[in-house]
């Protein structure tokens, strides 16, 4: 039985507002406020919206990036071509943050080779296009009001944020700063106004109550002496007659209130965190962290929003130039850099002997390159022949041997060494004081917990983490003390040799 054709096709959908009316806009705040989307504009000269824009931009522009997969000949020429209009392509294409939805257009030239490359990529006016709901691209000018669909696979990069079939205009992030602007903007205005009225001198007067004799009233000429004298700062009154300062007291409190809780909305909605704002002096590194990963998550997101338009930049330049195979794929992601809590997972699972690090991993994760280190050679014992020598004291306070799986020997290697024969009486002493420690030692970790890690783990890093975790949450008191009384005891061992 075959299914209905309807069920192939699109039912719900408006053709005549899809190609021919302009839809109006259904953002919410700017129906009430009567305005249009462009003039959202106005909102990035405020400096703290611009300050947050810009570190949410940078962020986005810094971030490295690279091609995927793909033939390394079409690759390096893409590469190359993609490189030279990258930033402005970034930046163009993270307006649609800003304000929903933005248009570039790619301009393309000839090479030299034969080749098709790039010229040009610039953002247009998005007011001139309207996005439709099926996916369509409208153009609108002055000579054709009625618009015409443009291409978006070669021509234009067309990028929206969070659009819906009810909103193809997508989700524009200054529209919910519009109210925090306007109040930040008036604030401003009067708390200047204020200032003005609290900085210009204020005097008060008084006089008798009788007309001078040309017929006016003492207090009108009072009024007008005192005026003229906020200008001259000169002032001469006749007996029965004062002046005196009024002083307006103004510490600007409330102002400050008021600035402080615009800033924070502003730094909410760009950045997602008001660090500066609430933690200040009084923060902690755990709530520095979760900003951080806050701030991070934005960026991650509009990392997808901007990696869709360079994408389809890829594809139109990997189809014009007639390259075989599948387009290489464009991936922005920043995974270099000493990270902290990476550090010191790695420093416990290389202490206890769990992990080895190869020079490949330090070089991708830890942002190394090629000669800035070297592997040491490992030290190879002496060969010289055993003499005998003293047994060590015994450490009658050590647990009972421990019993290990064949699976977790597998994995950690031979935890407990033979002795080794080709050392020096001296050195002989300590190694066999080391070989008794670690038969007798009690692991701190129970030895189900390690074997059902192994079982659990998905691969080798999942396997690190979760033993990372076991060391993290197990009670090492006892261990530590016998492995600080075996230390102790190999110090004495050769302060007394050395003697």
């Amino acid at each position: 039985m075959s299914a209905p054709k309807a069920l192939y096709n699109e039912q719900a959908i408006d053709y005549l507002l899809n190609n021919l009316l302009q839809m109006a806009d259904t953002d919410e705040t700017l129906k009430k406020l009567g305005i249009h989307r462009k003039e959202l504009r106005a909102l990035e000269s405020d400096d703290e919206i611009y300050a947050a824009i810009e570190t949410r931009r940078e962020a986005l522009i810094a971030t490295p990036w690279r091609l995927e997969s793909g033939l390394v000949r079409q690759n390096n020429f893409l590469w190359r071509e993609i490189e030279r209009v990258i930033t402005a392509t970034l930046r163009g294409a993270f307006n649609a943050v800003l304000y929903g939805y933005s248009v570039q257009e790619v301009i393309y030239q000839q090479l030299s080779d034969g080749k098709v490359g790039l010229k040009e990529v610039s953002e247009k006016p998005f007011e001139w296009f309207e996005p439709k709901s099926n996916g369509d691209l409208i153009y609108r000018s002055m000579l054709d009001p009625m618009g015409t669909a443009v291409d978006t696979q070669y021509k234009f990069l067309l990028a929206i944020r969070n659009e819906t079939y009810r909103q193809p205009y997508g989700e524009a992030l200054l529209s919910r700063l519009y109210w925090a602007w306007l109040f930040r903007v008036n604030g401003w205005k009067f708390w200047a106004k204020n200032l003005e009225r609290a900085g210009i001198p204020f005097l008060k007067g008084t006089a008798p109550d009788m007309p001078l004799p040309d017929g006016t009233p003492a207090v009108d000429r009072l009024s007008t002496v005192l005026n003229a004298a906020v200008q001259n700062a000169t002032l001469a009154l006749p007996d029965g007659w004062t002046a005196e300062f009024m002083s307006v007291q103004q510490n600007g409190a409330t102002f400050e209130q008021f600035e402080q809780a615009i800033l924070k909305r502003i730094q909410k909605v760009i950045l997602g965190q008001t660090l500066t704002s609430d933690v200040g002096k009084s923060g902690s590194f755990a709530a520095a962290k979760v900003h951080a990963g806050v701030l991070e998550d934005r960026k991650l997101a509009d990392i997808r929003l901007v990696s869709k338009s360079v994408q389809t930049l890829v594809n139109a330049l990997h189809t014009l130039n007639g390259f075989t195979g599948e387009p290489p794929t464009f991936v922005m992601e920043d995974n270099t850099g000493l990270e902290v809590d990476r550090s010191e997972r790695d420093a416990k699972l290389v202490s206890a002997g769990i992990l080895k690090l190869t020079p490949d991993y330090l070089l991708r994760v830890y942002d190394y390159e090629d000669g800035d280190f070297e592997i040491p050679p490992a030290v190879l014992p002496t060969s010289n022949p055993p003499i005998g020598g003293t047994k060590p004291a015994n450490f009658s306070a050590l647990s009972q041997p421990i019993k290990f799986t064949s699976e977790r020997d597998v994995f950690l290697g031979t935890i407990v060494p033979k002795t080794s024969s080709k050392f020096t009486p001296n050195q002989q002493e300590i190694e066999t004081l080391a070989d008794d420690v670690l038969a007798n030692l009690k692991s701190p970790i129970p030895e189900g917990s390690i074997f059902n890690a192994i079982k659990a783990a998905s691969d080798y890093e999942d396997l690190a983490n979760r033993l990372a975790v076991l060391f993290d949450e197990t009670d090492t008191a006892e261990f530590r003390q016998v492995l600080e009384r075996a230390t102790f005891a190999a110090d004495c061992l050769g302060f007394a040799h050395a003697r």
